[in-house]
């Protein structure tokens, strides 16, 4: 079916035809070389017309992969997303008590349990596509699974609803959200977590997402579904988008109609492209196991020798190759960093040679 209008707003979209590779989520591989995205000339919202397969979210295998992003902070210390997340909602609960707490993409329920050990007096409920209800987390006694996506809560029974990194994959997201909405009581907070699209552009390139979420559009739809919305930004989660939401009664707001991150980023991605193109070497490995990895070894045709990570585990594999820790690499080797700007944000050195690409 030819898309013509916006699938939130309903208004007049633009195409845009992207001549780069895109990429699954669960392992990161290449679905395409090429792709159609949609932009709202209204509310900004970026978005494909393909359908969801929500299949590999309940496979085992991501079950069991889908684990806690590790951080290293300016210090030196190791923490989790999941730490940091859980402290930014606490001091929003503070010291009220028997609050009502449902994160929507729980997964194994990190969150909820940092969550739990900061304050014990929450009733906290986690919920995923998968099934995680046998994780040791879900059997403690303020911590719950919820194995329906029919929920039996009332009616604003809710104080705080979580949506975490799951809002790009809902087919009708703001049915969704005035779902949730209704669940909400009229002081709740709706948080949500997301990827920033303009802070790591590579997630423009993610095929098996409904929507790319951005600041502005985000808002927006946060808007057109009856909320106020406020930004919360967190140096240890530059990349990341979270929004704390509230029920508003307002009718009169104005779009924000001026967002260029989909422009801005395909001319990003091209020139990246340019500038890996030109490294001529045999020797090459890759920082970082995720989407800006796979971008690098997609368009280097497949020719690195293994990627790097600090927080590898032994006989890991990503994309067919070796994952390997940055000391195992010689001085003739070429190490091309995609995850940051900063050299010197590292946990182990390194003697070989570092191509920033950014």
């Amino acid at each position: 079916m030819k898309i013509k209008n916006c699938i939130i707003c309903k208004k007049k979209i633009s195409i845009f035809r992207v001549n780069l590779p895109v990429f699954e989520h669960q392992s990161l591989s290449t679905t395409s070389l090429k792709t159609k995205l949609f932009k709202c000339l209204s509310c900004q919202m970026i978005f494909q017309d393909k359908k969801i397969n929500y299949n590999f979210f309940k496979s085992k295998k991501y079950i069991n992969e889908n684990n806690d992003q590790k951080l290293l902070l300016e210090n030196k210390k190791i923490t989790t997303r999941s730490e940091i997340l859980a402290k930014i909602i606490n001091r929003v609960i503070k010291d009220r008590r028997n609050l009502n707490i449902l994160e929507v993409g729980c997964g194994k329920g990190y969150l909820l349990n940092e969550l739990a050990k900061m304050n014990k007096n929450l009733n906290l409920y986690g919920y995923d596509v998968g099934d995680y209800s046998k994780l040791s987390v879900f059997l403690k006694k303020n911590i719950f699974f919820l194995n329906k996506k029919k929920f039996n809560f009332k009616k604003n029974s809710l104080d705080i609803i979580v949506i975490s990194h799951t809002l790009s994959y809902f087919l009708n997201p703001m049915n969704e959200i005035k779902k949730y909405k209704k669940l909400l009581k009229k002081d709740g907070f709706l948080i949500i977590l997301a990827p920033n699209i303009q802070k790591n552009i590579f997630y423009t390139l993610m095929s098996d997402q409904k929507i790319m979420i951005t600041e502005k559009n985000l808002q927006n739809l946060l808007s057109l579904s009856g909320f106020s919305n406020l930004l919360v930004k967190n140096k240890n989660l530059p990349r990341e988008i979270i929004c704390f939401s509230k029920h508003s009664d307002k009718i009169n707001f104005l779009l924000k109609k001026d967002d260029k991150t989909l422009e801005n980023n395909l001319i990003k991605l091209n020139i990246i492209r340019r500038k890996i193109l030109k490294i001529k070497s045999n020797n090459i490995s890759i920082l970082g196991t995720n989407v800006n990895s796979a971008f690098v070894d997609e368009i280097l045709d497949h020719k690195i020798r293994n990627f790097v990570s600090d927080f590898y585990h032994k006989n890991q594999i990503f994309r067919g190759k070796r994952v390997i820790g940055r000391n195992k690499l010689k001085k003739d080797e070429i190490l091309i960093n995609c995850i940051t700007r900063k050299n010197n944000f590292l946990i182990t050195k390194t003697t070989a040679k570092i191509i920033n690409i950014f």
